[in-house]
């Protein structure tokens, strides 16, 4: 099995012989590596404070944290408007990582 780091908390996996996007911590296979991890996490939605002091509360804007739903390992966070679909930040094609 391929052990590629894709970030900090993912890493590339192989998966009936096709690259797949997976947990480092747990092995979750989250999904194939032409899809969004994000889009198969768990999600959790709070105010913009919750990210830290350099932020305040908005009733446009929220700070999204992604877990992986298996272990609970935070691998990602987004400020977003809400309502908003979420941002696919790191796509990969046939010959590596695009950002």
């Amino acid at each position: 099995m391929s052990k590629e780091v894709f970030s900090e908390y993912l890493k590339f996996v192989e998966k009936h012989g096709v690259r797949a996007i997976a947990c480092r911590k747990c092995d979750h296979i989250f999904c194939y590596s032409n899809e969004d991890p994000k889009e198969f996490a768990r999600v959790k939605e709070v105010s913009l404070s919750s990210a830290g002091g350099l932020y305040y509360d908005s009733d446009r804007f929220l700070f999204r944290q992604f877990y992986c739903p298996e272990c609970g390992t935070m691998f990602g966070n987004d400020v977003a408007e809400k309502g908003s679909p979420i941002l696919w930040e790191t796509k990969i094609d046939k010959l590596g990582v695009e950002n």
